[in-house]
């Protein structure tokens, strides 16, 4: 599809298009106004990956996890049988939390431990993975700004090493209450932003981000 200039600094993509070929191994930030835009664009995410016989691993709360296997089972698909197939892995990002962090700091053992689950999961070495995480605005929701952070930079070069594509998302609520600083941090630890504003369940509104250095 070709790409077209939106808000004059913003390109628009076939939300395939984007996830599979435009992001394939970059590492995308949004900043949602409200949870329809970012569950439009999390079922987008998903679907698109699976429509390319990926695997989709995607680490969200309860309700964001319960709002999107809705989504997806209204769009026709089997979510018991996706994730038998480990093409759908859903994860509670709370378990995550809890078993992540030590006194308010990453455990970097768990961390490397939990990403080679990924990667040693049965049909990862015929498919590509694609991730979502709540993981950093969960730390970030309960203070460890540092840890949240720090995780953001440990994916982005993780991600240099083993590049995937990686989709991480926060209400844009949550970092009004924070320091403008750390929202550039954040944005400096990703290689792609798209909207949170516009709903992108077909299409993908973005932009990449200019680095700090």
């Amino acid at each position: 599809m070709k790409e077209t200039l939106v808000y004059d600094d913003w390109l628009v993509a076939n939300a395939e298009t984007f996830w599979g070929e435009i992001a394939r191994s970059d590492h995308v930030l949004q900043i949602y106004d409200n949870d329809g835009v970012f569950l439009d664009t999390l079922t987008g995410f998903v679907q698109a990956a699976i429509k390319a016989d990926e695997n989709a691993v995607v680490v969200a709360t309860e309700p964001h996890l319960n709002a999107l296997e809705a989504r997806l089972q209204a769009y026709g698909l089997d979510i018991e049988m996706l994730i038998s197939h480990n093409r759908f892995i859903p994860l509670n990002v709370d378990d995550i939390v809890s078993e992540l962090m030590d006194n308010g700091k990453i455990n970097e053992s768990v961390l490397a431990n939990l990403r080679s689950s990924f990667v040693q999961m049965p049909g990862y070495d015929q498919k590509k993975l694609r991730m979502f995480g709540e993981l950093s605005p969960t730390l970030l929701a309960h203070g460890w700004k540092e840890s949240a952070l720090s995780l953001e930079r440990l994916a982005d070069q993780h991600n240099h090493e083993n590049p995937a594509c990686i989709f991480c998302a926060y209400p844009k609520e949550l970092l009004n209450r924070k320091t403008t600083s750390l929202t550039t941090n954040i944005c400096h630890a990703h290689s792609k932003m798209i909207s949170g504003s516009a709903k992108q369940l077909t299409h993908v509104f973005y932009k990449p981000v200019l680095s700090n250095n």
